[in-house]
């Protein structure tokens, strides 16, 4: 209660209550912007974050519906495609803010009792996740999936805890080899497969046939390893992005018949073929989608039909009776990828919301979901693919990633940066030996449990090109497949693990394996797996309208037919060609003889010269390679019924095809040489004739090449060689070639498909000699390096032997002494003797190999195979080796020509007949002139070895006097431009004393200054 007085006071004071002020103004805290100002800009930058959420599509035919529908212009004066996409965001975020302001007035109701909050939670919950009843048959398709998955899923888990008693180290040593393997891997066959784009391959279960379907709609069958095509199925009115093989089709025991169901294809129409192998129309139909199939795949039981579309669902389908069990929603975009596992119990989906699910199709509910705030992919997922243990599945994303999901874990296990673009397809290899599809490996000798190459390693497509390898114990890049001129779409493994076939948008489709066939498998494995495969299917020859090049059959054991051989056209003696044995090991400049031990024990004397026989029996040691005139003329070519002449020209053809093509690589003289004598020596063995199983003359020269560039070490790429080879085999140096061309495929396969042939007939002795490094050095030893006309017309005489069959009569020292031979006969040269000698004495050479090769080379000549008009014969110069020979002081010069008993005439009667030359084999003893004396001359000696061998390799000069050359048939022909060049006179130790006159002095001196040119050319 108030005091009087106090409330008096009150009373009196409060007759006018205070009025309150409301309108101040409260200063912030901090200075610059206005409060309004701020509200504004905050106002927008939300704006901002709203719309850079909001969806707008990019198709500006799209962005002109929405706008109608919205009930806004179409289109503004001057606006273009991006203001248009503009304004159409700015009118969906102005319609998000006004719906977000809608809901932000919520109406305030009574509190009520605790039982009422609890039932509304219950309600949410409700809401949250719901299920749809399905129908009697998705129900038992579930009951059916149960119980085909539940026994799988033991028999893998039996196996499982098997393997895991495998030591550590053996696993690593089995990765090992299944890498080292895999690495071997390289394009095998390549085919064109259609008119446009490849989009997906798939390898029958069988491993023998691949089916490919490309952008046009058509799905073709193509076999392995041929890559022909086989059948083309035509159904699809638009791209085909998906294909599937029933499980077990193709393979004879799981009794799927070819008229059946064994191939399922998904269209962009949005239809579902399925096809049997006998007819190139579908046996049904599966429609429901609404838009593209992108994927589609059976179930392991083969009952099922899982798809995959671009409607944002995926559905469940029954082979039987085509009937759709399930339309299953979950994703916010398009489905582009589904996958069961092997047990069949659980699906895996993704697509183009970067988000992928596992879903178990025995209750229908989602056991995990692939995705996560730094696991998940950032761009939409192309592919899809279970391992072989069950839990494991591997999503490959356009944002260059391969991540692999673990359901037991539910988590992710691994990643790899698979690609530089993105991943189009990836696929998990299933082996043979996998422990629920396949036969798992047993226990080896000790009992151990053998580890399975099942789910060892996986291949993955890119948009960059390439086909890559990685190993899915470590993640690790194995091998990367390049080929292919354009992005990769697809790619598969077989089960046997021989092949992986990739398909592009190049339109071709590769064949990728090892070039012995045996894929992962062991050598051993791979003979017990095929054994009637013959060493040809190795590679993938076959194209449209091209027969594949077939190995000759090998001969009978019996010996040669000789009532066939009475009718050679050789009249001589006919004796059977040894056949070829591996030859002793050469030591040269690459290898080096084995050091000797550094303690012997002393010789006994019954051996104490042993090391001087063994020496002399390894330099009399017959070379296999070098073969007697008898011989030469009966080669299997002669054999078979090819005129003689006819087989010289095909020598000649094959040899020139090599000289083209190497001449194209820019490859030395001494590559081309060798490559000519394989080229012969593989014509002893093996003959031309096609008709009776023989092979062309071009296709092994072809491969000698091919072989040659290996052994010298030339370092041209296949590629180019092969390139070169069919523009010589054309006969147009400007042919456009290139990997794809058909051409360059035949001529491929056809060098690797005879490479080995050539080896197994050379017994792999690829150590050839050649005259040429001959040549030099007896140049330099005589003092003729600089004689310009000499040294040329020798080297040009190497060259044209290789045209011959002379590599198969004479070592190459003989023919380098040779080529001089014919060089200062037809230069009309004279060559001092050394030491009192004749040079070619000097130079450990024979008189009788001289003498054949000259012979060998004169009638190459006349005949002119080649039909060069700048390869005919040089006149008829004196070939005789005295006439090549300037005798010093202390020897006596001739009386007359070819009176000496050292004289050197052709060996063969036909020459005399043909060159003017006189032969003493052709008639009787009484030669005319110099002829007779040396007949005459003859001592016992020679009449005892008059008849011998023509291929006895020696010093003795006996058989040297088989003829003379008839000196008068010469006479007024001169040879070339009659210019006779001296000979250069090397100074020895007994004619050091002997000046030269002025007139050689200017002589030399004219042909050092006109003629010499520095080195020699080496080609």
């Amino acid at each position: 209660m108030m005091h009087p007085s106090r409330r008096a006071y009150v009373e009196d004071a409060g007759a006018e209550p205070p009025a309150v002020d409301r309108d101040y103004d409260m200063p912030g805290a901090g200075t610059g912007m206005a409060p309004e100002k701020a509200s504004v800009l905050l106002s927008q930058f939300e704006r901002k974050r709203l719309a850079a959420t909001i969806a707008v599509p990019t198709d500006d035919g799209r962005v002109r519906a929405k706008l109608r529908e919205l009930g806004e212009p179409a289109t503004l004066f001057g606006e273009g495609p991006a203001d248009r996409r503009d304004r159409l965001r700015d009118l969906l975020t102005t319609q998000a803010q006004a719906a977000s302001e809608d809901k932000a007035d919520v109406e305030m109701k009574d509190a009520e009792g605790k039982e009422g909050d609890a039932d509304e939670e219950e309600e949410a919950d409700e809401q949250e996740e719901f299920y749809s009843r399905g129908t009697p048959e998705l129900l038992q398709a579930r009951i059916n999936i149960a119980h085909f998955s539940v026994p799988r899923a033991k028999k893998r888990i039996e196996f499982q805890k098997k393997e895991a008693t495998i030591p550590l180290r053996h696993h690593l040593k089995f990765r090992r080899e299944m890498k080292e393997r895999l690495q071997s891997f390289e394009l095998q066959g390549s085919q064109t497969a259609g008119d446009r784009h490849i989009s997906m391959t798939r390898i029958s279960p069988n491993g023998e046939m691949v089916a490919t379907g490309n952008w046009g709609g058509s799905v073709k069958l193509i076999e392995i390893p041929s890559l022909e095509p086989k059948r083309t199925l035509r159904g699809h009115t638009n791209k085909v992005s998906g294909l599937s093989w029933m499980p077990g089709a193709t393979l004879a025991e799981h009794n799927v018949s070819p008229d059946t169901v064994n191939l399922a294809s998904g269209g962009a129409e949005g239809q579902i073929h399925l096809w049997s192998l006998t007819q190139d129309t579908p046996l049904s139909t599966l429609s429901g989608h609404s838009q593209r199939v992108c994927r589609v795949e059976f179930h392991p039981s083969g009952r099922y039909l899982a798809s995959a579309s671009e409607d944002t669902s995926w559905r469940f389908w029954d082979v039987e009776t085509s009937t759709e069990l399930l339309l299953q929603e979950g994703h916010s975009r398009g489905v582009y990828a589904v996958s069961f596992n092997t047990d069949g119990s659980l699906l895996a989906s993704a697509g183009l919301d970067s988000i992928g699910r596992v879903w178990d199709l025995r209750s229908g509910r989602t056991v995990m979901i692939l995705d996560g705030h730094l696991d998940g992919h950032i761009k939409p997922i192309y592919g899809l693919d279970w391992g072989a243990d069950g839990h494991r599945v591997l999503t490959a994303s356009a944002d260059g990633w391969i991540k692999c999901w673990d359901v037991r874990k539910v988590q992710r296990t691994g990643g790899i940066g698979a690609h530089t673009s993105a991943v189009a397809d990836v696929r998990w290899f299933k082996g043979l030996d996998d422990p629920v599809e396949g036969n798992p490996p047993g226990e080896d000798e000790k009992g151990m449990q053998i580890p399975k190459k099942s789910g060892t390693f996986l291949v993955s497509a890119g948009f960059d090109h390439k086909v890559n390898i990685f190993s899915a114990d470590d993640w690790a890049l194995v091998q990367s497949l390049s080929g292919h001129t354009a992005p990769v779409a697809s790619v598969d493994v077989s089960r046997d693990g021989k092949w992986i076939v990739s398909g592009g948008h190049d339109r071709t489709i590769k064949l990728w394996g090892r070039n012995d066939s045996a894929g992962i498998l062991s050598l051993d494995e791979h003979a017990a797996s095929r054994p009637t495969m013959s060493n040809i299917d190795r590679y993938r020859p076959a194209r449209e309208g091209y027969v594949p090049p077939s190995l000759p059959p090998k001969p009978p054991p019996a010996a040669i037919d000789h009532h066939r051989l009475s009718k050679s056209p050789a009249k001589i003696r006919v004796r059977d060609v040894p056949p070829a044995v591996p030859s002793p090991p050469a030591y040269s400049s690459r290898t080096s003889p084995p050091r000797p031990h550094s303690r012997r024990s002393a010789p006994s004397p019954a051996h104490s010269s042993s090391p001087q026989k063994e020496s002399q029996s390894q330099q009399q040691r017959p070379n296999q390679w070098f073969f007697t005139s008898d011989e030469v003329a009966s080669s299997p070519s002669l054999l078979e019924g090819i005129p003689l002449a006819d087989e010289r020209l095909r020598r000649a053809k094959g040899v020139n095809f090599i000289y083209q093509a190497g001449i194209l690589l820019e490859m030395p003289q001494i590559t081309l040489w060798v490559a000519g004598v394989f080229f012969h020596r593989f014509y002893m063995r093996l003959h031309m004739v096609e008709e009776k199983g023989g092979i062309h003359h071009y296709n092994i020269a072809a491969t000698a090449l091919f072989l040659a560039n290996k052994t010298e070490e030339n370092c041209r790429k296949t590629k180019d060689l092969i390139i070169a080879v069919a523009k010589v085999a054309q006969k147009n140096a400007k042919l456009i070639i290139d990997e794809q061309s058909k051409e360059y495929w035949r001529w491929r396969d056809s060098i690797l498909t005879y490479e080995e042939l050539m080896l197994e007939i050379l017994t792999f002795d690829l150590v050839v000699d050649n005259p040429y490094q001959r040549l030099y050095d007896h140049l330099g030893q005589l003092g003729l390096i600089h004689n310009k006309k000499l040294r040329e017309s020798a080297w040009a005489f190497c060259n044209d032997s290789c045209l011959t069959v002379l590599p198969l009569l004479l070592p190459a020292h003989e023919i380098s002494i040779s080529a001089i031979f014919w060089a200062t006969s037809v230069t009309h040269e004279k060559i001092d003797d050394v030491n009192g000698e004749p040079w070619w004495r000097f130079l450990k050479g024979t008189e009788a190999h001289a003498a054949k090769a000259v012979y060998t080379m004169t009638e190459f000549y006349k005949e002119n195979p080649l039909r060069k008009q700048d390869a005919q014969y040089p006149g008829s110069p004196e070939f005789n080796l005295e006439n090549t020979r300037r005798r010093g002081e202390t020897i006596n010069s001739l009386t007359e020509a070819g009176s000496s008993h050292n004289g050197t005439p052709t060996p063969m009667g036909s020459v005399g007949d043909r060159a003017g030359t006189q032969s003493p084999r052709g008639g009787g003893g009484g030669g005319k002139g110099a002829n007779g004396r040396a007949d005459r001359e003859r001592d016992d000696s020679y009449n005892s070895k008059k008849d011998s061998d023509e291929s006895s390799i020696g010093d003795s000069d006996a058989v040297l006097k088989a003829a003379a050359n008839d000196l008068t048939a010469h006479e007024g022909k001169p040879n070339g431009s009659g210019i006779r060049s001296p000979g250069i006179k090397r100074k020895s130790s007994f004619d050091m004393d002997v000046d030269d006159s002025d007139s050689d002095r200017d002589r030399k001196k004219a042909r050092m200054t006109d003629e010499d040119e520095g080195e020699i050319r080496g080609s």
